[in-house]
């Protein structure tokens, strides 16, 4: 098995990626998070920008750059219609240091059908080809009938829209396994899913055990945060006792750990200065 060591030094990580999903409550803010402290400790720069209602809670520490959904109200106003509410976006691509920053844009839920149009419209995936810039999308799904089929077409019409893009698909386990009975209607729609995705790479997302997750997150916490404190402070921060804040450090570390490494191996492309 290839360490984490080994992986970033035979391999280079894409520039930009984006993380997106058609439905709410599929991990994509979760992994964006993650996804964005991977590149920190590989050493990259990272700017994490957020697309999504102001009516949402988002915490402007992680975010750099925030785009408000109710911006595409007003796109007939701008240039490039749908496509000029993503300026901000569009300058920092064009600014990027290569090898040393990255990109990370979380699109918030429901606006599938909004990067659909705008990807189109901009030709983005030619764009940042022609830049010389590599770029991946992460398509996120539980395992419900509904967030699988959306995938599914949501991979197929990536891969019209931007086939310069490394597309992966990320299996969120947090609503159960990707095990389905024979003959369900899961089940079929899974194999549809795989179908669509069999030019993508596919990762699962394991569950954080119990709300573990949840409650350090309510209160500001990072995943480093939780899992380096001192569990006399972590068990303050939180609210609860040492054996649950103890709990909760171990479930989440685990988790973290599963994650970056199903990240790596999804995200990671041949680094042409080291072949």
């Amino acid at each position: 098995m290839t360490s984490k060591k080994e992986l970033l030094t035979t391999t280079a990580l894409p520039a930009v990626v984006d993380f997106t999903g058609h439905g709410t409550g599929l991990g994509k803010t979760l992994l964006a998070k993650t996804a964005a402290l991977v590149y920190q400790q590989a050493g990259y720069d990272v700017t994490m920008v957020r697309i999504e209602s102001k009516n949402i809670t988002h915490r402007e520490a992680d975010t750099d750059i925030f785009i408000p959904t109710e911006n595409f109200a007003q796109a007939a106003t701008l240039v490039g219609g749908l496509a000029g509410v993503l300026d901000p976006l569009f300058e920092t691509i064009k600014n990027i240091k290569l090898g040393k920053s990255a990109i990370i844009i979380d699109w918030g839920g429901g606006l599938a059908d909004h990067r659909s149009h705008i990807f189109t419209a901009t030709q983005f995936g030619e764009r940042v080809t022609e830049m010389g810039i590599s770029a991946a999308s992460v398509i996120a799904t539980t395992n419900a009938a509904n967030d699988m089929a959306q995938a599914a077409a949501l991979l197929r019409t990536s891969a019209m829209i931007a086939p310069n893009l490394t597309r992966c698909l990320a299996l969120n386990r947090r609503r159960g396994s990707f095990v389905f009975l024979d003959g369900s209607e899961q089940g079929r729609i899974y194999s549809r899913l795989r179908d669509e995705a069999r030019d993508a790479r596919t990762f699962e997302v394991r569950a954080v055990g119990g709300e573990s997750w949840k409650v350090c997150d309510e209160v500001g916490l990072t995943m480093p945060q939780v899992i380096q404190s001192d569990l006399g402070a972590l068990s303050a921060r939180i609210g609860r006792n040492a054996f649950i804040a103890g709990a909760c450090q171990i479930e989440v570390a685990a988790w973290y750990s599963a994650t970056e490494a199903e990240l790596l191996r999804a995200l990671a492309l041949p680094n042409a200065a080291k072949s």
